[in-house]
């Protein structure tokens, strides 16, 4: 054996192997004529790999899945006690097919995710997983029914199946346990089964499926014979109308009088937070400068990272002043928090100047010249009303856009921070009450946006040739920036050319419309119906569910809306005052209220093109403008 050489890595394989035969014996408990549940859970996920055909997991899932008790080697596989407890496979690209009993000999397992992938097949028999308490097989291309067997899981309390085309009836779920459910956008239909547990969910998580009727949704079901319930008598209505004036009178004096109160308890909040920031700048100043400083080492770290690849390009845009890689990348970096491309850091270059730099992670692959060209057409698109592109970094690996910091964040904080949402909620009643006052100053506020939004998609509709994708694709009201004199500037927009349709599918704002729901298609006037749903947020105050963050629930503004209009709530709200011609104020709210219930309309179709949308902004405006001369008179 002295003309041998022993590698080390050869040795570290030996070990490994070792180990494995090691635990392997000691998990069976010795030998046995049974097979034992660590070799039948490393056959079942052997299965599911040969099944979708990855590399990824060629690679990781060799060997035996719990190499530990509470360890596994094997990406996306958990273990406890040495058995497989969790399998969560989630935006790996992964396809296949997958049968039924695909996870039926994984008899110890809790938790299974299979999100945004392109897996397809029946969904599986958990009648051998009693102790599943979260299935999400969402955003696949799963079919057949639901399976009967999730009745079976006591303790499942999250199932997430939307964006599938699961077909059939919803089973009749009554797990007091189950609080996350959602099979939206899917081929199911039938009566919703009118449990406890399934009423408890909204109407958001079973939109999608034309054939599904009865609460929660607003469609209604046939009755035995095959007709629709009938519609109420309009005389009844009417009379019904006319009953409840005094009460309206008596609710909207109780309202005028909790304004008041309001109004005093909000001057009190402000100069109570004023003095509550006064002592903690005094007496938590030396912590707050600790903190602060770790967060701008950790991001530094990151961009130090990004600096260590060799190769990288920076490229400015004309007119933007001039700095080099190294500035950019040594800068400090506080982080933004991520966004539906990536992460965004607030950076100061020398101490000096600052910018906003998105670090792209979901960029599909493209040519170094396919990229280039694709960032300098956007920036191009100059625009006051849109956050200017200043350049980019690329290299094989990272991809960084830096764009012009807005100092004052966006839309989405303003209106549902908590104490923005106090004010805003003000301006809300104000507008409704129609105070001569302050209604036509909170409408004007409401009107900058709309207006600002109005032109910059205008524009980028007029230029959605050079950008070759639909115009903006996700515009919402995170996406909505205000710098100085809150200015309004639109971010996010053109991004789409540079992820791939799965990813935009997922992400984009334009994919959550509803001809993308009905026909699987987007447009520029899936932009407009953004910009509607944009403008009811405005007005209402409410998060829509196409936009609501992670753990946020939202609502179906669009449906929402039309139907009060349908049914006419507005009447009873808004066109009182109109007629009686007490106030333009009012008029204008009715004005962009009905422009934001056609941008949204459901067809297409109907909403208007964005340039005529920009006119009959403009056109409220001038009426807005001599309202404040007046009140400022006064």
């Amino acid at each position: 054996m002295s003309g041998c050489i022993v590698h080390p890595h050869q040795v570290a394989a030996a070990t490994f192997l070792l180990l494995s035969l090691v635990l392997t014996s000691a998990a069976a408990g010795g030998p046995s004529n049974e097979t034992s549940p660590p070799v039948v859970e490393r056959d079942a996920l052997s299965a599911i790999r040969e099944a979708l055909g990855s590399p990824l997991l060629d690679d990781s899932w060799v060997g035996i899945p719990c190499i530990l008790p509470q360890f596994s080697t094997w990406i996306g596989i958990r273990c406890t006690g040495g058995r497989v407890t969790s399998v969560a496979l989630e935006g790996l690209g992964l396809s296949g097919r997958l049968g039924a009993a695909a996870v039926s000999n994984l008899t110890a397992l809790g938790v299974l995710s299979l999100r945004n992938n392109s897996i397809s097949g029946n969904m599986m028999d958990f009648s051998s997983n009693p102790g599943v308490t979260a299935v999400d097989l969402s955003d696949n291309m799963f079919s057949g029914s639901i399976s009967g067997s999730l009745l079976q899981l006591r303790r499942l309390s999250s199932l997430q199946l939307h964006n599938n085309n699961f077909t059939g009836n919803i089973p009749s779920f009554t797990q007091a346990s189950l609080t996350l459910f959602n099979v939206s956008y899917n081929n199911l239909s039938g009566d919703i089964p009118a449990t406890r547990t399934l009423l408890s969910f909204d109407s958001s998580s079973y939109r999608g499926n034309p054939g599904l009727c009865g609460p929660p949704t607003t469609t209604l079901c046939p009755t035995s014979n095959g007709r629709s319930p009938p519609a109420p008598d309009p005389q009844h209505k009417e009379r019904n109308k006319i009953a409840t004036s005094p009460l309206l009178l008596a609710l909207g004096a109780v309202c005028v009088v909790g304004l008041v109160v309001l109004l005093a308890l909000l001057y009190d909040y402000q100069k109570r937070l004023k003095t509550t920031e006064e002592a903690k700048e005094e007496h938590e100043g030396a912590a707050e400068d600790g903190a602060r400083s770790c967060v701008i080492n950790k991001e530094s770290e990151l961009m130090d990272a990004v600096a260590e690849e060799e190769g990288g390009r920076l490229v400015l845009m004309e007119g933007v002043g001039s700095f080099d890689t190294r500035q950019l990348l040594r800068s400090s970096a506080e982080s933004m928090g991520g966004g539906s491309f990536g992460s965004c850091y607030k950076a100061i270059l020398d101490g000096e100047r600052t910018v906003m730099v998105k670090r792209l992670t979901e960029v599909k692959p493209l040519t170094v010249g396919e990229f280039e060209s694709k960032m300098r057409a956007l920036g191009r698109a100059r625009h006051p009303n849109l956050l200017p592109l200043l350049g980019f970094y690329h290299s094989r690996k990272e991809k960084l856009l830096i764009y012009k910091f807005a100092p004052h964040g966006n839309l989405f904080d303003r209106i549902h921070g908590e104490y923005n949402y106090l004010i805003y909620t003000v301006c809300v009643i104000l507008l409704s009450a129609s105070m001569e006052l302050y209604a036509p100053f909170c409408l004007r506020l409401f009107l900058q946006v709309a207006h600002g939004v109005a032109r910059a998609m205008g524009f980028l509709h007029q230029r959605c040739r050079e950008l070759d994708v639909i115009p903006h694709g996700n515009l919402k009201s995170s996406n909505v920036l205000l710098a100085e004199n809150n200015t309004v500037l639109v971010s996010d927009y053109g991004l789409g050319t540079l992820i791939s349709p799965s990813v935009a599918v997922q992400r984009m704002v334009a994919f959550k419309s509803p001809e993308y729901e009905d026909l699987r298609g987007v447009s520029m006037k899936s932009d407009v119906w953004s910009y509607g749903c944009l403008l009811l947020e405005l007005i209402t105050g409410r998060i829509p569910l196409h936009s609501a963050p992670p753990g946020v629930r939202g609502l179906d503004l669009g449906s929402w809306v039309h139907r009060a209009v349908r049914e006419e709530w507005t009447a009873e709200i808004l066109d009182a005052e109109v007629a009686g011609g007490q106030k333009r104020t009012t008029s204008g709210m009715v004005e962009l209220l009905q422009l934001a219930v056609r941008c949204s309309d459901r067809q297409p179709e109907q909403r208007p093109e964005m340039e005529e949308v920009l006119r009959e902004v403009e056109g409220i405006m001038p009426d807005i403008s001599d309202d404040e001369e007046e009140d400022s008179s006064s």
